[in-house]
């Protein structure tokens, strides 16, 4: 015989799966944190999206959530970070992502020091399956000749790079690419690429964002 929950176990299921879904959401977080959003509206939502059942339950749930502890600190330090640092942005980049073989690493190791002579933008992303590089449209037929046309599994050019420069103390401050990123998906756009090295946070994205990929990434910094 199938066993009945008790509406203490409902109530307490229930709570949780409201948790879980403010914690899915940080925009949502950030407003409860802010007391900037609509407690009934958002019990209405997740009734609707969640197994949730009960309006009241969730609003409940809501009414009670704590945002974690030190939370405005470490938004605090990231905005920190972030008007201490500067944009850079190159155009005319392209992504070439090629299969993974012993032969491409190779060619790789002996053509990266020319272009680092050269001042050519060049960098290289390994994955579990491709390794994609970052290139001055310039030099894209260069590549391929090099590379062989048929290890080329994926090719985007005319990109813009944005780099995000920042103190070193980026790396022991956590929530800072999270918030760039968050800033640049508000806006709509999409990104081909995102990477960090060291102190720099770098974005790839199309030709025509370039605008509003640099307005979003300047209002974080301000």
């Amino acid at each position: 015989m199938a066993r009945v929950k008790r509406k203490d176990e409902k109530r307490e299921t229930a709570a949780h799966r409201a948790r879980e879904y403010i914690d899915a959401h940080p925009s949502i977080r950030d407003c409860l944190q802010m007391d900037l959003i609509n407690l009934s509206a958002l019990s209405r939502k997740i009734v609707k999206e969640t197994e949730v059942e009960s309006e009241d339950a969730a609003l409940i749930a809501c009414r009670r959530y704590m945002v974690p502890p030190g939370y405005r600190a470490r938004e605090s330090a990231v905005k920190g970070i972030l008007r201490k640092s500067k944009i850079e942005i190159h155009s005319k980049v392209a992504i070439i992502t090629v299969r993974p073989s012993y032969d491409i690493m190779r060619e790789l190791g002996r053509i990266t020091a020319k272009y680092f002579e050269a001042g050519r933008l060049f960098r290289i992303v390994q994955g579990s399956h491709g390794v994609t590089l970052i290139c001055d449209d310039v030099i894209v037929e260069e590549m391929l000749e090099i590379l062989s046309r048929r290890d080329v599994i994926q090719m985007t050019r005319g990109l813009v790079e944005m780099s995000v420069t920042s103190p070193d103390e980026i790396a022991a401050t956590p929530g800072v690419i999270a918030y760039l990123m968050a800033a640049l998906a508000a806006g709509g756009i999409n990104l081909n690429e995102a990477m960090s090295c060291h102190t720099d946070t770098i974005f790839l994205v199309s030709a025509s964002d370039m605008m509003p990929a640099f307005q979003a990434l300047n209002k974080c910094l301000t």
